[in-house]
């Protein structure tokens, strides 16, 4: 389900381990993020992923980009 809040998009899915789902960040990510850096562009946590567009590593105060159940 999609709803628009103001300029955010909001997706709520729900999910399972066996379900195996897959995020593909590619379209939000600068051209410069790789493997080798992705670490500078994306954090991952229990919280959700949070996206730092200058790739600097930088997450604090930064709008998450998908929030897990426990925060929403």
């Amino acid at each position: 389900m999609i709803t628009d809040t103001d300029d955010t998009k909001v997706i709520n899915f729900v999910s399972s381990p066996e379900q195996k789902d897959v995020i593909d960040l590619s379209q939000v990510l600068p051209a410069g993020a790789n493997g080798a850096n992705i670490a500078n562009y994306i954090s991952v946590s229990i919280s959700g992923v949070t996206l730092d567009t200058l790739g600097v590593g930088n997450f604090f105060g930064q709008d998450p980009l998908l929030c897990t159940g426990q925060n929403m």
